[in-house]
């Protein structure tokens, strides 16, 4: 049980991800490693389950402003959505959201540069504010 805590394990992810093709999704590998200045650490073909039924499977982060722009798959409502966090506080965007994964892509390609630069921007905005 520890191990699969530590180490992916394709076994435990739910069917509903695995029928909505999430794991094998063409565009996952399409996706940067680096992306203004975020660090791919979660993608799509290794998700993570969280609570309430939602799986992380896009998560771009900047640990150095403790900041992040993560999209969601919830099996409950069959609905992928995003947010950012800044400084670790969450930043809820209504751009990300989408029934299926072409429509998910779509989005992705028209408002996740923008959304990172968006919230690159509050962090260092934030980050001054506390230097003040």
């Amino acid at each position: 049980m520890l191990e699969d805590m530590v180490t992916f394990n394709p076994k435990n992810i739910s069917s509903l991800v695995i029928k909505k093709g999430i794991c094998d999704w063409a565009f996952a590998k399409e996706l940067p490693e680096t992306l203004e200045g975020y660090q791919l650490f979660i993608n799509p073909q290794q998700p993570v389950k969280i609570n309430n039924g939602s799986y992380i499977i896009i998560d771009y982060v900047d640990f150095t402003h403790a900041s992040d722009v993560t999209i969601y798959y919830n099996m409950y409502r069959d609905e992928f959505f995003g947010e950012a966090r800044i400084h670790s506080i969450p930043d809820v965007t209504y751009d990300f959201d989408s029934n299926e994964l072409v429509e998910l892509q779509e989005k992705l390609e028209k408002y996740l540069v923008p959304r990172m630069r968006e919230a690159r921007q509050a962090a260092d905005a934030a980050a001054h504010e506390g230097e003040a």
